[in-house]
């Protein structure tokens, strides 16, 4: 049974690892985007255009992230099952 749990853990540091680089990238687009763009264009109209599009896809991406690292970690368990 520790085995099956370590591959599960396996697959779920598989995830966090992928989850850690998405939201690193995500906080340096956001604390860089009013660098590139200026102050001006994140008012009003544009900072709805721009950044709730942006927080709706990054909550699916990391939801994806977890699935993947989910579906890893019980991958490997049943290929270890099996062979």
């Amino acid at each position: 049974m520790i085995e099956f749990s370590a591959f599960i853990l396996m697959g779920l540091l598989v995830g966090s690892i992928l989850l850690g680089a998405f939201v690193l990238h995500a906080v340096l687009a956001i604390v860089l985007l009013p660098l590139k763009l200026g102050f001006a264009l994140l008012k009003g109209v544009f900072a709805a255009v721009l950044v709730v599009p942006a927080i709706a896809v990054g909550v699916a991406v990391l939801i994806g992230f977890v699935a993947v690292g989910l579906s890893v970690g019980f991958a490997a368990m049943l290929l270890h099952l099996l062979f």
